[in-house]
């Protein structure tokens, strides 16, 4: 025989894929959910993260049917698990095809687990769209309910639109037999709808009178679905002999105190009262006005970061621009300087040229009077010799003919 661990033993156990739980919730779930481990179930859970928690409802759930994680972040598809029952679907829970996705996986589910976005608006859409999914006997879980008494999840805790306060009005709804006003439970719930602008998502919500209980733990709310049946109070049962204190025929008057109460001319129960609706939704409109001016002012801060990023930028490129031109004007004044040396050194040259322009006309005019000296002279030798010469060579011419003759 196979003894079932827990859900404890199961999670201290547990390596591979990352799972996050609260203590709490391990020993609340031990408790009510040990009716359900042994039967062929199909579970959904809202939120995966990394994916061990389905990992553990694979195994704490060992005869489960399918087990399906919804999730928005896309990187979940990459999640692999060898138990074939266990299914990702990639998108918003409270889109229509998402929910179209999911259902084709399997039409109802035995026990939801919402452990997504925390927020008001999210939590309440995704219980309205999949509490008429749940099988009756069948159980609605929401984790992490303190993030409703936050202001960056929706919540706050006067916040009349937050999801506590949302479950606040389905415990209303668990007694709607002992209103007595001929309210109905869409009646009730219309105001409520319309200002958290979920009134065109879901029409007619007169399926909530299927909820047998809800079971308010810290952060966590468990809501068990019956039939309708099984949710009225039922017949006053008596037994024993013994009415010295209150006789035994004064009982029924108290079961029939029930049908019979009529409640219209309460102020308290009345739709003009039902909690200053006018109050509530001007602080609707308050809210979503300082959501919205939270918004801006968010985006406005963003807008100033980016500008200080980019002024930064800018300050950093001017200071290497500025030293890139200091350094430049450095160059400039370097190469003035030596400009300056060369225009000097060129004039000094042109000077030590003309010097010698001058030096050189004076050379050649010595040198023209030297050449005019020169053929002075050498006419004044030469010419007589050639002469001279002349008169030899005529005598000698002589000579030779007188010596041959």
């Amino acid at each position: 025989m196979t003894i079932n661990k827990t859900l404890t033993e199961l999670y201290q156990e547990s390596s591979g894929k990352v799972s996050l739980k609260w203590e709490l919730y391990l020993k609340e779930y031990d408790r009510m959910l040990a009716e359900y481990q042994d039967r062929p179930v199909n579970i959904l859970e809202i939120g995966v993260q990394n994916g061990g928690s389905l990992a553990v409802w694979s195994q704490y759930f060992r005869n489960a049917r399918g087990i399906v994680g919804v999730d928005i972040d896309q990187k979940c598809q990459s999640l692999i698990y060898s138990d074939d029952r266990i299914k990702i679907i990639i998108g918003d829970c409270c889109q229509q095809d998402v929910l179209e996705k999911i259902t084709r996986q399997t039409a109802t589910f035995d026990l939801v687990f919402d452990d997504g976005s925390h927020k008001s608006a999210d939590i309440i859409k995704a219980f309205l769209l999949y509490f008429p999914k749940l099988t009756i006997d069948g159980v609605y879980i929401i984790e992490d309910l303190h993030c409703s008494y936050w202001e960056n999840y929706e919540g706050g805790l006067f916040d009349s639109y937050s999801s506590i306060a949302f479950i606040k009005k389905l415990i209303d709804i668990v007694n709607h037999q002992h209103w007595q006003n001929g309210m109905s439970i869409n009646q009730y719930m219309e105001n409520f709808l319309v200002q958290s602008g979920l009134d065109t998502l879901v029409i007619n919500v007169d399926f909530l009178n299927q909820i047998h209980s809800i079971e308010i733990i810290n952060s966590l709310c468990i809501i068990k679905k019956k039939a309708v049946r099984d949710n009225t109070i039922g017949k006053l049962t008596i037994r024993g002999s013994d009415d010295s204190i209150v006789p035994e025929d004064a009982k029924p008057v108290m079961e029939q105190a029930i049908s019979l109460q009529n409640q219209n001319e309460n102020i308290f129960s009345t739709p003009a009262y039902q909690g200053s609706a006018d109050f509530d939704i001007k602080l609707a409109v308050l809210r979503d006005e300082l959501i919205s001016g939270k918004a801006i002012i968010q985006q406005k801060e963003q807008d100033i970061a980016s500008l200080r990023h980019e002024n930064y930028d800018l300050h950093k490129k001017l200071y290497e621009v500025t030293t890139q031109l200091n350094q430049c004007r450095e160059v400039v004044q370097a190469l003035n300087h030596d400009l300056e040396y060369s225009n000097q050194v060129i004039e000094s040259s042109k000077k030590i040229i003309r010097k010698n322009d001058q030096d050189i006309a004076g050379l050649h005019q010595e040198l023209n009077a030297a050449n005019i000296r020169l053929m002075m002279f050498g006419n004044g030798i030469f010419i007589p010799l050639n002469n001279t010469l002349s008169r030899v060579k005529k005598k000698l011419g002589d000579f030779r003919k007188r010596f041959k003759s």
